[in-house]
Protein backbone atom coordinates (compact mmCIF):
# COMPACT_ATOMS: atom_id res chain seq x y z
CA UNK A 1 0.00 0.00 0.00
CA UNK A 2 1.41 3.53 -1.09
CA UNK A 3 0.82 6.46 0.93
CA UNK A 4 1.95 10.08 1.34
CA UNK A 5 3.17 10.81 4.38
CA UNK A 6 4.22 14.79 4.37
CA UNK A 7 7.95 15.91 5.57
CA UNK A 8 7.67 17.34 9.23
CA UNK A 9 10.30 19.76 10.42
CA UNK A 10 10.48 19.40 13.93
CA UNK A 11 12.43 21.60 16.46
CA UNK A 12 13.56 18.34 18.20
CA UNK A 13 15.10 19.26 21.74
CA UNK A 14 11.27 20.92 22.23
CA UNK A 15 10.19 16.90 22.49
CA UNK A 16 12.81 16.47 24.95
CA UNK A 17 14.38 13.38 23.01
CA UNK A 18 18.05 15.11 22.94
CA UNK A 19 20.26 15.18 25.78
CA UNK A 20 22.11 18.48 27.14
CA UNK A 21 25.11 17.42 25.79
CA UNK A 22 23.97 18.09 22.24
CA UNK A 23 25.99 21.01 20.58
CA UNK A 24 27.77 20.62 16.90
CA UNK A 25 30.07 17.99 17.14
CA UNK A 26 31.98 18.90 14.05
CA UNK A 27 35.35 19.60 15.13
CA UNK A 28 36.57 15.93 16.34
CA UNK A 29 39.85 14.23 15.44
CA UNK A 30 39.96 10.96 14.29
CA UNK A 31 39.69 7.95 16.28
CA UNK A 32 43.17 6.16 16.31
CA UNK A 33 45.05 3.93 18.69
CA UNK A 34 47.02 6.97 19.99
CA UNK A 35 43.99 9.16 21.03
CA UNK A 36 40.98 6.48 22.52
CA UNK A 37 42.17 8.23 26.16
CA UNK A 38 40.59 10.94 24.98
CA UNK A 39 37.00 9.81 23.44
CA UNK A 40 33.85 10.76 25.18
CA UNK A 41 29.98 10.99 24.58
CA UNK A 42 29.59 13.88 22.13
CA UNK A 43 25.87 13.32 21.84
CA UNK A 44 23.06 10.69 23.03
CA UNK A 45 19.63 10.01 22.52
CA UNK A 46 17.05 7.81 24.59
CA UNK A 47 13.71 6.13 24.16
CA UNK A 48 11.04 6.23 26.75
CA UNK A 49 8.93 3.40 28.59
CA UNK A 50 12.10 0.90 28.19
CA UNK A 51 11.82 0.69 24.49
CA UNK A 52 13.92 -0.63 21.91
CA UNK A 53 16.27 2.65 19.96
CA UNK A 54 18.30 2.10 16.91
CA UNK A 55 20.13 4.39 14.19
CA UNK A 56 22.48 4.17 11.52
CA UNK A 57 24.75 6.86 9.59
CA UNK A 58 23.86 7.25 5.59
CA UNK A 59 26.51 6.01 2.91
CA UNK A 60 28.21 9.05 3.52
CA UNK A 61 27.37 9.72 7.19
CA UNK A 62 26.29 12.75 6.09
CA UNK A 63 22.92 11.52 7.93
CA UNK A 64 21.57 10.02 10.94
CA UNK A 65 18.86 8.15 11.46
CA UNK A 66 17.55 7.66 14.76
CA UNK A 67 14.55 5.52 16.08
CA UNK A 68 13.33 5.99 19.56
CA UNK A 69 10.42 3.91 18.46
CA UNK A 70 7.26 6.80 19.17
CA UNK A 71 6.21 6.87 15.37
CA UNK A 72 8.65 8.92 13.80
CA UNK A 73 12.24 8.53 12.25
CA UNK A 74 13.97 11.70 12.61
CA UNK A 75 16.71 12.56 10.03
CA UNK A 76 19.74 14.91 11.84
CA UNK A 77 22.24 16.67 9.35
CA UNK A 78 25.54 15.02 10.39
CA UNK A 79 27.70 15.76 12.12
CA UNK A 80 25.65 19.26 12.98
CA UNK A 81 23.21 17.66 14.35
CA UNK A 82 20.52 20.00 12.78
CA UNK A 83 16.53 18.68 11.93
CA UNK A 84 16.62 18.06 8.67
CA UNK A 85 13.40 15.66 8.45
CA UNK A 86 10.92 13.50 10.01
CA UNK A 87 9.21 10.37 8.91
CA UNK A 88 6.46 9.33 10.10
CA UNK A 89 4.37 6.30 10.24
CA UNK A 90 6.72 3.37 12.34
CA UNK A 91 3.34 1.01 13.87
CA UNK A 92 6.47 -1.37 15.43
CA UNK A 93 8.87 -0.86 17.62
CA UNK A 94 11.97 -1.29 15.02
CA UNK A 95 15.31 -2.99 15.37
CA UNK A 96 17.32 -1.98 12.49
CA UNK A 97 17.17 1.22 10.63
CA UNK A 98 18.97 1.29 7.60
CA UNK A 99 19.38 3.89 4.64
CA UNK A 100 20.22 2.78 0.86
CA UNK A 101 23.61 3.36 -1.14
CA UNK A 102 22.65 6.45 -2.64
CA UNK A 103 20.74 7.72 0.47
CA UNK A 104 17.16 8.06 -1.56
CA UNK A 105 15.52 5.29 0.85
CA UNK A 106 15.37 4.13 3.90
CA UNK A 107 14.08 0.69 6.06
CA UNK A 108 13.48 0.11 9.27
CA UNK A 109 12.10 -3.48 10.74
CA UNK A 110 12.39 -5.50 13.88
CA UNK A 111 12.68 -8.94 15.03
CA UNK A 112 9.32 -10.36 13.47
CA UNK A 113 9.83 -9.37 10.09
CA UNK A 114 8.25 -6.30 10.09
CA UNK A 115 9.57 -4.07 7.72
CA UNK A 116 8.41 -0.65 6.17
CA UNK A 117 10.46 1.22 3.46
CA UNK A 118 10.58 5.56 3.02
CA UNK A 119 11.51 7.95 0.36
CA UNK A 120 13.90 10.09 2.09
CA UNK A 121 13.20 12.85 -0.26
CA UNK A 122 9.24 13.04 -0.60
CA UNK A 123 8.54 11.28 2.88
CA UNK A 124 6.62 8.39 0.72
CA UNK A 125 5.72 5.08 2.88
CA UNK A 126 6.70 2.89 -0.16
CA UNK A 127 6.09 -0.10 1.03
CA UNK A 128 5.20 -1.90 4.39
CA UNK A 129 5.91 -5.43 4.98
CA UNK A 130 4.44 -8.49 7.33
CA UNK A 131 6.33 -11.97 7.27
CA UNK A 132 3.41 -14.23 6.33
CA UNK A 133 2.67 -17.02 8.87
CA UNK A 134 4.09 -19.65 6.80
CA UNK A 135 7.27 -17.78 6.21
CA UNK A 136 10.68 -17.76 8.39
CA UNK A 137 12.82 -15.25 7.47
CA UNK A 138 13.65 -11.97 5.10
CA UNK A 139 16.39 -10.46 3.79
CA UNK A 140 16.99 -7.05 1.61
CA UNK A 141 19.66 -6.01 -0.85
CA UNK A 142 21.51 -2.72 -0.04
CA UNK A 143 20.01 -1.08 -2.90
CA UNK A 144 16.21 -1.51 -0.79
CA UNK A 145 15.38 -2.80 -4.24
CA UNK A 146 14.40 -6.51 -3.67
CA UNK A 147 13.31 -8.21 -0.81
CA UNK A 148 14.16 -12.32 -0.61
CA UNK A 149 11.93 -14.64 1.81
CA UNK A 150 12.28 -18.04 2.79
CA UNK A 151 9.10 -19.97 3.64
CA UNK A 152 8.48 -23.28 5.64
CA UNK A 153 8.42 -25.68 2.31
CA UNK A 154 12.02 -24.16 1.27
CA UNK A 155 10.62 -21.95 -1.04
CA UNK A 156 12.85 -18.82 -1.72
CA UNK A 157 11.05 -16.03 -3.56
CA UNK A 158 12.72 -12.43 -4.58
CA UNK A 159 10.31 -9.45 -4.76
CA UNK A 160 10.62 -5.80 -5.74
CA UNK A 161 10.21 -4.19 -3.01
CA UNK A 162 8.12 -1.10 -5.25
CA UNK A 163 5.93 -3.33 -7.28
CA UNK A 164 5.73 -7.04 -4.92
CA UNK A 165 6.07 -8.13 -8.26
CA UNK A 166 8.02 -11.67 -8.08
CA UNK A 167 11.48 -12.15 -9.95
CA UNK A 168 12.84 -15.39 -9.24
CA UNK A 169 11.55 -18.46 -7.47
CA UNK A 170 13.34 -21.05 -6.63
CA UNK A 171 13.54 -24.44 -3.94
CA UNK A 172 16.30 -24.56 -1.07
CA UNK A 173 17.67 -27.76 0.19
CA UNK A 174 17.45 -27.20 3.91
CA UNK A 175 16.07 -24.05 5.82
CA UNK A 176 19.73 -23.30 7.63
CA UNK A 177 21.59 -21.41 6.48
CA UNK A 178 19.05 -18.86 5.14
CA UNK A 179 20.03 -17.73 1.71
CA UNK A 180 21.85 -14.50 1.09
CA UNK A 181 21.33 -11.47 -1.51
CA UNK A 182 24.48 -9.82 -2.57
CA UNK A 183 24.63 -5.74 -1.75
CA UNK A 184 23.61 -4.99 -5.28
CA UNK A 185 20.63 -7.27 -5.73
CA UNK A 186 22.04 -9.40 -8.41
CA UNK A 187 22.83 -12.82 -6.77
CA UNK A 188 21.63 -15.30 -4.68
CA UNK A 189 22.71 -18.21 -2.53
CA UNK A 190 20.83 -20.95 -1.50
CA UNK A 191 21.37 -24.44 0.18
CA UNK A 192 22.19 -27.61 -2.42
CA UNK A 193 21.76 -30.87 -2.14
CA UNK A 194 25.47 -31.07 -1.62
CA UNK A 195 26.37 -27.82 -0.57
CA UNK A 196 25.44 -24.21 -2.06
CA UNK A 197 24.14 -22.06 -5.40
CA UNK A 198 25.01 -18.99 -6.58
CA UNK A 199 21.99 -17.79 -8.42
CA UNK A 200 22.29 -14.99 -11.11
CA UNK A 201 18.67 -13.27 -10.41
CA UNK A 202 18.21 -11.40 -13.16
CA UNK A 203 18.71 -14.39 -15.56
CA UNK A 204 17.22 -17.10 -13.00
CA UNK A 205 19.80 -19.41 -13.22
CA UNK A 206 22.48 -20.90 -11.30
CA UNK A 207 25.83 -19.05 -11.89
CA UNK A 208 28.03 -21.30 -9.75
CA UNK A 209 27.94 -23.99 -7.59
CA UNK A 210 30.44 -24.72 -4.28
CA UNK A 211 30.34 -28.30 -3.40
CA UNK A 212 30.89 -29.47 0.35
CA UNK A 213 34.14 -30.41 1.46
CA UNK A 214 34.60 -33.84 3.16
CA UNK A 215 33.76 -33.89 6.30
CA UNK A 216 32.41 -30.59 6.67
CA UNK A 217 28.66 -29.35 7.01
CA UNK A 218 27.77 -25.69 5.95
CA UNK A 219 27.21 -23.30 8.63
CA UNK A 220 27.18 -20.09 6.93
CA UNK A 221 27.94 -18.00 3.94
CA UNK A 222 27.35 -14.04 2.91
CA UNK A 223 29.03 -11.60 0.75
CA UNK A 224 31.44 -9.01 1.62
CA UNK A 225 30.15 -5.69 2.13
CA UNK A 226 31.65 -4.63 -1.47
CA UNK A 227 30.16 -7.45 -3.14
CA UNK A 228 33.55 -8.69 -4.54
CA UNK A 229 33.49 -12.12 -2.62
CA UNK A 230 31.55 -14.50 -1.14
CA UNK A 231 32.59 -16.50 1.77
CA UNK A 232 30.99 -19.57 3.16
CA UNK A 233 31.80 -21.07 6.38
CA UNK A 234 32.52 -24.58 6.62
CA UNK A 235 32.01 -26.33 10.10
CA UNK A 236 35.55 -29.27 9.63
CA UNK A 237 34.64 -32.44 11.46
CA UNK A 238 37.76 -33.90 10.86
CA UNK A 239 38.68 -34.14 15.02
CA UNK A 240 35.47 -35.78 15.70
CA UNK A 241 31.69 -34.25 16.59
CA UNK A 242 32.73 -33.21 20.07
CA UNK A 243 31.67 -29.78 20.38
CA UNK A 244 34.96 -28.40 21.59
CA UNK A 245 36.87 -30.16 19.00
CA UNK A 246 35.64 -28.87 15.89
CA UNK A 247 37.38 -26.08 13.70
CA UNK A 248 35.85 -24.03 11.14
CA UNK A 249 36.90 -23.61 7.14
CA UNK A 250 36.00 -20.59 6.00
CA UNK A 251 36.43 -19.85 2.23
CA UNK A 252 36.46 -16.95 -0.55
CA UNK A 253 35.52 -17.00 -3.84
CA UNK A 254 35.62 -13.78 -5.96
CA UNK A 255 31.93 -12.92 -7.81
CA UNK A 256 33.14 -11.98 -10.70
CA UNK A 257 34.57 -15.63 -11.70
CA UNK A 258 33.60 -17.94 -9.06
CA UNK A 259 37.62 -18.70 -8.66
CA UNK A 260 39.01 -18.78 -4.85
CA UNK A 261 40.75 -16.44 -3.67
CA UNK A 262 41.77 -17.55 0.13
CA UNK A 263 41.24 -20.38 2.74
CA UNK A 264 41.12 -19.35 6.72
CA UNK A 265 41.59 -22.44 8.76
CA UNK A 266 42.35 -22.42 12.41
CA UNK A 267 40.81 -23.11 15.63
CA UNK A 268 37.55 -22.68 17.11
CA UNK A 269 33.87 -22.27 15.37
CA UNK A 270 33.87 -19.33 13.81
CA UNK A 271 29.94 -18.04 13.69
CA UNK A 272 29.69 -14.01 12.61
CA UNK A 273 31.52 -12.24 10.07
CA UNK A 274 32.89 -8.17 10.34
CA UNK A 275 34.96 -6.98 7.38
CA UNK A 276 37.04 -4.05 6.62
CA UNK A 277 35.52 -1.23 4.14
CA UNK A 278 38.02 -2.62 1.53
CA UNK A 279 37.13 -6.45 2.90
CA UNK A 280 41.05 -7.17 3.11
CA UNK A 281 40.65 -7.52 6.92
CA UNK A 282 38.05 -9.54 8.45
CA UNK A 283 36.84 -10.42 11.81
CA UNK A 284 35.55 -13.76 12.61
CA UNK A 285 33.16 -14.05 15.98
CA UNK A 286 32.74 -17.44 17.80
CA UNK A 287 33.69 -20.09 20.06
CA UNK A 288 37.49 -21.51 20.65
CA UNK A 289 38.16 -24.39 21.88
CA UNK A 290 37.76 -23.93 25.31
CA UNK A 291 33.99 -22.66 24.34
CA UNK A 292 34.90 -19.38 25.20
CA UNK A 293 33.55 -15.90 23.27
CA UNK A 294 36.59 -14.94 20.78
CA UNK A 295 36.93 -12.83 17.78
CA UNK A 296 40.18 -13.72 15.45
CA UNK A 297 41.17 -11.24 12.91
CA UNK A 298 42.42 -12.14 9.36
CA UNK A 299 44.21 -10.54 6.75
CA UNK A 300 42.00 -12.25 3.19
CA UNK A 301 44.59 -10.97 0.67
CA UNK A 302 47.67 -12.60 2.87
CA UNK A 303 45.52 -15.33 3.97
CA UNK A 304 46.98 -15.06 7.46
CA UNK A 305 45.33 -15.16 11.07
CA UNK A 306 46.81 -11.52 12.52
CA UNK A 307 45.67 -12.28 16.22
CA UNK A 308 42.95 -13.31 18.21
CA UNK A 309 41.05 -12.17 21.79
CA UNK A 310 38.31 -13.07 24.20
CA UNK A 311 35.41 -10.99 25.02
CA UNK A 312 33.07 -10.45 27.16
CA UNK A 313 30.06 -12.35 27.34
CA UNK A 314 27.11 -13.23 25.29
CA UNK A 315 29.57 -13.23 22.16
CA UNK A 316 30.55 -10.35 20.32
CA UNK A 317 30.25 -8.26 17.02
CA UNK A 318 32.80 -5.88 15.92
CA UNK A 319 33.31 -2.62 13.69
CA UNK A 320 36.56 -1.94 11.83
CA UNK A 321 37.25 1.80 11.19
CA UNK A 322 37.67 3.19 7.50
CA UNK A 323 41.22 2.23 7.07
CA UNK A 324 40.92 -1.18 8.60
CA UNK A 325 43.65 -0.22 11.45
CA UNK A 326 40.65 0.02 14.47
CA UNK A 327 38.66 -2.94 15.82
CA UNK A 328 35.46 -1.88 17.80
CA UNK A 329 34.29 -4.88 19.62
CA UNK A 330 30.70 -4.72 21.78
CA UNK A 331 29.64 -8.11 23.46
CA UNK A 332 26.16 -8.83 24.22
CA UNK A 333 25.12 -8.03 28.05
CA UNK A 334 28.19 -6.44 28.41
CA UNK A 335 28.71 -2.58 28.89
CA UNK A 336 32.18 -2.86 27.86
CA UNK A 337 33.43 -1.48 24.44
CA UNK A 338 36.88 -2.59 23.41
CA UNK A 339 39.44 -1.19 21.10
CA UNK A 340 41.59 -3.77 19.02
CA UNK A 341 44.74 -2.83 17.07
CA UNK A 342 44.32 -4.45 14.20
CA UNK A 343 48.00 -3.78 12.70
CA UNK A 344 50.17 -6.49 12.17
CA UNK A 345 52.22 -8.90 13.55
CA UNK A 346 49.57 -9.46 16.57
CA UNK A 347 45.92 -7.88 17.70
CA UNK A 348 45.78 -6.64 21.38
CA UNK A 349 43.01 -4.60 23.28
CA UNK A 350 44.49 -0.94 23.54
CA UNK A 351 41.47 0.57 25.74
CA UNK A 352 37.90 0.17 26.72
CA UNK A 353 35.01 2.14 27.39
CA UNK A 354 31.66 1.91 29.45
CA UNK A 355 28.47 1.93 26.86
CA UNK A 356 26.10 2.18 29.60
CA UNK A 357 24.53 -1.38 28.53
CA UNK A 358 25.06 -4.32 26.59
CA UNK A 359 24.24 -3.97 22.21
CA UNK A 360 24.03 -7.10 20.00
CA UNK A 361 24.07 -4.24 17.04
CA UNK A 362 27.92 -3.88 16.03
CA UNK A 363 29.98 -0.38 16.81
CA UNK A 364 30.01 1.81 13.76
CA UNK A 365 32.66 4.24 12.74
CA UNK A 366 31.48 7.58 10.43
CA UNK A 367 32.93 7.08 7.11
CA UNK A 368 35.46 9.81 7.74
CA UNK A 369 36.55 7.88 11.30
CA UNK A 370 35.78 10.90 13.39
CA UNK A 371 32.77 9.17 15.43
CA UNK A 372 31.44 6.13 16.51
CA UNK A 373 27.85 5.12 17.18
CA UNK A 374 26.85 2.90 19.78
CA UNK A 375 23.54 1.65 20.13
CA UNK A 376 22.00 0.04 22.99
CA UNK A 377 19.74 0.91 25.92
CA UNK A 378 20.57 4.45 24.61
CA UNK A 379 21.69 5.82 21.36
CA UNK A 380 25.32 7.51 21.94
CA UNK A 381 27.88 9.16 19.53
CA UNK A 382 31.28 8.94 20.41
CA UNK A 383 34.51 11.35 19.43
CA UNK A 384 37.34 12.98 20.16
CA UNK A 385 37.35 16.85 20.52
CA UNK A 386 39.88 18.82 18.96
CA UNK A 387 41.65 21.22 21.63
Amino acid sequence: MRRSIGLAFLFLFSLGILSAQDQDISSSETIGSDNLDRLEVLASWQGTDNRFVTASFNADSSLLALVLNDGLIRLLDFPSLDPQSTLAGVSFEATQVKFNRDNSRLMVSDFYGNYAFWDVGTGEVIREYTLDSDQIWEEVDDDLRLLVTLNKNGAVIVREITSESEILSVEQADSLPYPRISPDGSLLLTVSAGGFSVWDISAGIIAYQFDKPENTELSGFGFSPDGHLIWANWRDWQYGRDVSENRSIVVFWDTADGSESAMLNGGGSHFRMYFSKSSQFVATAGENDQLQDTIWVWDVEKRKLLGQAGVPTGGGVAGFNPDGSLLAVASGTSTRLQFWDANEPEIRVIAAIDIGSGTFTPPTFSADGRYLLTVGADIRVWGIPLD
